[in-house]
């Protein structure tokens, strides 16, 4: 394995970490803050909000100054922000806090994958893309664990300590394990009207938005699970927020797991029938989740089992997505990954927040959600296949 490959996996952690850190917490700060579900709920949402949003700004920053250098003050942004957190007394200042935290999160994520392909050739990007996002898993299998230890000693405010000190880590590995992929005479500076041309040539490419849509809709289902999925377990189902860690992290194991053989899949059956498993994976998993409640109701088993198998399926389908979305893209590769990276958070964050107006004590509107994910997957991939049957839209394509 690549030792700048393995340096990077830390840069992708910190959307994870903050994302699922503080989920076992989420019921104690609903009290501590006086504040009710939908509101706390908006600092997961909006979080996800400026993550994607601020992607359509770092890519095209990374892409004129750099990569190395402004991952570095990433990494500055979401230490900062991160002890702000810790400090805030009210659910508005969280809030602000926490936007600050995903623009710094975003800042070192979208630095990790254009380093990638900046350092490895097409054939070679999408595994190791697979191999990243896999890692991003690596956080939620722990997380959840962490946080709860960390509320029984320290309280809500202790997660975003970890938080604060993890950035630290991260800007440690910058400054000394990565390395500047991206020299002068590669660097490319638009202005704002050619920016976005070419932002508008990519979305009205098929190879582009089809794929793009496709982690939309993989996006999606992991947002509706951290949405939900507190409630419906903690809630209704009486566990404890220790419980639900250890729930959470199977959830997440699944996802590490495939992540690790997802380069080999696509190896063997190429990016767009990898996909289309991943939509297969999702799909069954929505329709074993309404079959288990239509049966037997809300039971532990009957929820978490289909979330382990679409969550699988969500692992090959963002890495192998992203390969082939910005595959054509090898001179604007930072703009062409925030594109994409900002139009499957604002849009997976929606779904996640649409779910979320529904009534909190059934998985039916859960697993709707992940049949119609999965299904649009199916269908985006579907139609990719029969346009690289014509040659003219295959050379369109590059």
């Amino acid at each position: 394995m690549n030792r700048q490959l393995i340096r990077l996996i830390p840069l992708v952690l910190p959307l994870g970490f903050a994302m699922d850190l503080y989920l076992p917490a989420i019921p104690t700060m609903e009290q501590s803050m006086h504040t009710d579900a939908a509101t706390l709920h908006l600092t997961m949402s909006l979080f996800l909000a400026a993550f994607g949003c601020a992607q359509i700004v770092v890519g095209p920053i990374t892409d004129r100054y750099g990569r190395r250098g402004v991952g570095l003050w990433g990494a500055l942004i979401f230490t900062l922000a991160s002890f702000a957190c810790s400090q805030a007394t009210s659910v508005y200042a969280l809030i602000g806090a926490r936007i600050v935290q995903a623009i710094g999160a975003c800042i070192t994520q979208v630095v990790a994958y254009s380093i990638v392909k900046d350092s490895f050739p097409p054939q070679v990007s999408a595994p190791s893309l697979s191999f990243l996002r896999a890692w991003t898993g690596i956080a939620p299998v722990i997380a959840p664990v962490m946080g709860a230890a960390i509320l029984s000693q320290f309280g809500w405010q202790g997660c975003f300590h970890f938080l604060g000190a993890f950035g630290i880590l991260v800007t440690l590995v910058l400054v000394y394990g990565v390395t500047e992929t991206l020299p002068p005479a590669r660097r490319q500076h638009h202005s704002a009207l050619a920016l976005a041309q070419l932002f508008q040539r990519m979305v009205t490419s098929s190879r582009f938005s089809l794929n793009v849509l496709s982690n939309i809709g993989a996006q999606g289902l992991l947002f509706c699970f951290f949405s939900i999925s507190p409630f419906l377990i903690i809630r209704e189902l009486g566990y404890s927020e220790a419980d639900y860690s250890k729930f959470f992290a199977c959830n997440a194991l699944a996802i590490l797991v495939t992540g690790l053989f997802t380069g080999r899949i696509v190896e063997r059956l190429g990016a767009n029938l990898t996909i289309q498993l991943g939509g297969i994976l999702a799909l069954c998993g929505g329709t074993l989740m309404l079959t288990s409640y239509g049966l037997h109701g809300l039971t532990l088993s009957g929820y978490l089992l289909p979330n382990i198998c679409a969550a699988s399926g969500v692992v090959l389908i963002l890495g192998p997505g992203l390969a082939e979305a910005i595959a054509p893209y090898k001179h604007n590769i930072g703009s062409a990954t925030a594109l994409a990276g900002f139009l499957e958070y604002i849009f997976g964050g929606i779904l996640g927040n649409i779910l979320m107006r529904f009534p909190l004590n059934t998985p039916v509107y859960h697993g709707l959600m992940v049949v119609g994910c999965g299904g649009i997957i199916l269908v985006c991939q579907q139609a990719l296949r029969n346009r690289a049957k014509d040659p003219q839209w295959q050379r369109a394509a590059f």
